[in-house]
């Protein structure tokens, strides 16, 4: 029989991300019931959102229903069945079939701190201990499984093109497989759940700093989404976090003015380790105006000191936005910044290992401020870099347009006899610069290859390898054009073929830039590579556009000859003014047709 509500706290946090167009994720917390979950939809269309919906429900009615009745692990097993058969009724019903189900992973803590552990899919669950993050669940994934059967090795599942393909969800049967596990929680632990929104979206060293560092559920959940966020958001992100009983009471503004004090106690430590790392001959201290080693310490110890001392300060943040931004508005990299962020963490940590040394009790909560001070420094430069990318893209996409409407309206002065004229290389066409450098192009390669797995069709699967060549080869508008005519073959350009491409070329060009927004790599790299494969795209788009004028010359020779003799039947026309003042009242209902048939053959409308 389950008791419930053993003194947990949990907090949840869901966000739709920046590509998806609607959160197919749900969570729960109930810390009366000791329940928490995160159920992540799939089915796009067809339902995820509903059957993530339906599987929470099923599940929070199951437990608290049978909460006395049954112990916490047989209660999770048996509500994720009855979810997973409410999932796929559903689904039958709506005729979505096996496309429509949901992850699922969830934890139930007891007053004795006893916690039952439930998954299925690729969920995650981890616990926070002793300075440590462990992950408690396994994916179900195709890649997984056949890594546990030994038919595929760790390091080629890293890049497998279907590591993210699930081999299990609550939904596809009636029937599921749920992994459960049980664990004994002590004081000071955390657990977090989280989607795959989390995990594929910031790195594994974002997540344990945040998970180790925030000062409670709430800021943790609130920094651990927006990490995700940072590092593309390219999918639906949602994170939960509860804390046992925690042995420092952080929320008390006297615990964390003790923080702040022994860590303003060590400052000037904290600079002589900052000099020794190499911070005076670091490129901004070197560069920048008034930006001096001393003076860069001295900010960053009392930044430091009031994030610690204030629960949610951002001091540290701020300052390393004020000092991106004064880099950047002189021209400056991304690289040089975080050269100045990775001196202060290490001279940080430096400061740590004295103060547990020493024997401070308050050495681990000192670490635990300063690990989510910095993360959160890098992610208000990666979030300024992404302002100014946007900013590029923007000013880039209004220049785009203004070329458009200039040769829109050039072409509508034309005259008819120059349709057949051969089409000259068009001055919208972007030209990208010379091949990347070497960290961008490893960036374009992984990305490339991520994104083939994503795709179905070998025809988006060649719009890929064409995108990928112009971003890295940097082709001529002849060559692009060439690459466009081997999409669509040797048949003729009609307008359905053209529609056609251009669905095709949609739906690669989206697969490919989400696929760099998350390869791997530094934030500056990233953002070079999702220009230049924008631009790549938007190139390709062009060149199809430049061949179909091409392709349809045949067609504009056709309509010159046809002008040619619209002119000489209008001179015929005006020998006869008065025929023709008859015939333009109803000139505009008549066919070019019906007109020649009339005039050949002398008749009157």
């Amino acid at each position: 029989m389950a008791e419930t509500g053993g003194g947990a706290v949990g907090r949840g946090i869901s966000h739709p991300g920046y590509i998806r167009p609607k959160n197919e994720d749900r969570y729960f917390v109930d810390d009366s019931l000791g329940l928490y979950a995160v159920f992540d939809g799939m089915g796009g269309h067809s339902g995820g959102d509903i059957a993530a919906a339906l599987a929470r429900e099923v599940v929070v009615r199951y437990v608290a229903e049978r909460r006395h009745r049954r112990t916490p692990r047989k209660l999770l097993e048996r509500a994720f069945q009855r979810a997973s058969s409410a999932v796929h009724r559903e689904a039958q019903r709506r005729g979505a079939r096996d496309a429509m189900g949901t992850t699922a992973v969830a934890v139930m803590v007891t007053p004795d701190r006893k916690a039952a552990l439930a998954s299925v899919g690729d969920s995650r669950a981890y616990l926070v201990r002793d300075g440590t993050l462990r992950l408690l669940t396994r994916d179900q994934t195709v890649v997984n499984e056949l890594v546990a059967s030994g038919s595929l090795t760790p390091e080629a599942a890293a890049s497998h093109p279907y590591r993210s393909v699930l081999s299990n969800n609550i939904g596809a049967r009636p029937r599921t497989h749920v992994q459960l596990a049980e664990l004994l929680l002590g004081e000071g632990d955390r657990l977090l759940l989280c989607s795959d929104g989390l995990t594929g979206f910031a790195s594994a060293e974002s997540i344990a700093a945040i998970a180790l560092g925030a000062a409670d559920p709430e800021r943790a959940a609130e920094d651990l989404i927006q990490v995700a966020l940072d590092g593309g958001g390219g999918d639906n992100v949602t994170a939960v976090v509860v804390d046992i009983a925690p042995v420092v009471p952080r929320s008390t503004g006297e615990v964390r003015r003790r923080v702040a004090d022994a860590w303003w106690r060590r400052r000037e430590q904290l600079g002589d380790a900052a000099t020794s790392r190499g911070l005076a001959v670091a490129t901004i201290c070197q560069t920048l105006p008034g930006c001096d080693a001393g003076t860069l310490a001295a900010q960053f110890a009392a930044a430091a000191r009031r994030d610690l001392e204030e629960a949610g300060g951002d001091a540290v943040g701020a300052l390393a936005e004020r000092l991106a931004t004064a880099w950047m508005d002189q021209g400056g990299g991304y690289a040089p910044v975080i050269e100045v962020l990775d001196g202060f963490r290490g001279a940080a940590s430096e400061v740590v290992a004295s103060l547990r040394g020493d024997g401070d009790p308050l050495a681990e909560s000192v670490a635990a401020g300063l690990y989510r001070a910095l993360t959160a420094a890098e992610g208000a430069v990666g979030r300024l870099v992404a302002k100014r990318l946007r900013a590029i893209h923007e000013a880039a996409e209004s220049a785009r347009r203004d070329e458009r409407r200039r040769e829109a309206d050039l072409a509508s002065e034309a005259p008819p006899l120059e349709l057949g004229a051969p089409r000259a290389p068009s001055s919208a066409e972007p030209v990208l610069p010379d091949p990347p450098e070497p960290a961008v192009g490893d960036c374009l390669t992984a990305a490339v290859s991520a994104a083939r797995g994503e795709l179905g069709s070998p025809a988006e699967q060649a719009v890929l390898e064409c995108g990928h060549r112009i971003a890295t080869e940097s082709l001529p508008a002849a060559s692009r054009r060439e690459l466009v005519r081997e999409l669509w073959g040797n048949g003729e350009l009609d307008e359905a073929t053209v529609a056609r491409l251009i669905a095709t070329m949609d739906r690669a060009r989206e697969a490919h830039l989400a696929a760099l927004r998350r390869a791997p790599g530094s934030p500056e790299a990233r953002a070079v590579a999702m220009t230049r494969g924008a631009l790549a795209h938007y190139a390709l788009a062009a060149a199809l556009a430049g061949a179909a004028v091409d392709a349809g010359r045949d067609i504009s020779e056709r309509l010159a000859a046809r002008s040619a003799k619209a002119r000489d039947l209008r001179t015929d026309f005006q020998r006869g003014e008065a025929r023709l003042d008859r015939l333009e009242e109803t000139l505009a209902t008549l066919s070019g047709q019906a007109i020649d048939t009339l005039v050949s053959e002398g008749g009157e409308p």
